[in-house]
């Protein structure tokens, strides 16, 4: 399947770089992120968080942020 034209500006490496650039911006901009001091304070259940003092995501489950591992963070 191609896309028209109009859509697609440049050559297909352009555009998919393009393209891929724009998902990762829009994904930075989802994700909340910080230092552990920067975690919300009333997350609901199951948030993600990127603690960026651990350097990697964790998640409040149980009323406590845990890690990947389950591992209290």
């Amino acid at each position: 399947m191609s896309l028209p034209n109009l859509i697609r500006d440049g050559d297909d490496a352009n555009w998919r770089r393009s393209v891929r650039d724009l998902v990762n911006m829009l994904v930075r901009r989802r994700l909340d992120q910080g230092a552990t001091a920067d975690r919300p304070r009333n997350p609901d259940a199951n948030t993600m968080f990127v603690d960026t003092t651990l350097g990697k995501p964790v998640w409040f489950i149980n009323g406590s942020w845990r890690d990947a591992a389950g591992t209290p963070a």
